[in-house]
């Protein structure tokens, strides 16, 4: 699994996860690690023990890493659990002290044109606009677990009792 302390999408996961299952959900972690999980750093770390055979799947992985690894060859599947996923959208904002505010607009104009979006798609991402084909599952298609609010979902919080559990710090 990556860490969530380095991996956004891993601990949107947790976050998922625990406002889903509650305790249950660390009752999960704890068999995921008693069956010998590890947390081996961010996402492209997470997936390399897969792709050398030392470990059999990622669990919470993004999912655009693994889809480039298939398209480059490698023999791995991704699969988004019936019972929910999670997914982590992204902002794109051009801050008011942004020394370069035409270019800053220029740049998010194009990113959302269908140019740009087809550029997304193409990188295996969840285009925003509508009219733009993916390759992948887009999140309407997907059962998606709950984002919960503020505190139950304290990052913090999350990542240190993820850290305890694992014995990280």
């Amino acid at each position: 699994m990556p860490d969530p302390a380095l991996s956004g999408a891993s601990l949107d996961l947790i976050i998922g996860l625990q406002n889903a299952q509650g305790e249950n959900a660390w009752k999960l972690f704890d068999a995921l690690k008693n069956k010998g999980m590890i947390v081996a750093g961010p996402n492209a770390q997470a997936l390399t023990p897969v792709l050398q055979g030392a470990k059999a799947a990622v669990f919470g992985a993004v999912d655009y890493v693994a889809y480039n690894r298939v398209e480059q060859g490698e023999s791995i599947k991704v699969i988004f659990p019936t019972s929910g996923t999670a997914i982590a959208p992204r902002p794109m904002m051009i801050l008011k002290s942004s020394q370069h505010q035409e270019q800053a607009k220029a740049f998010v104009d194009y990113v959302l044109s269908p140019a740009g979006q087809e550029a997304v798609a193409e990188a295996w991402l969840m285009p925003a606009r509508q009219d733009i084909d993916a390759k992948r599952p887009l999140f309407k298609s997907l059962t998606l677990l709950p984002e919960g609010d503020a505190a139950s979902t304290s990052r913090n919080a999350i990542l240190a009792r993820f850290a305890s559990q694992f014995g990280q710090r």
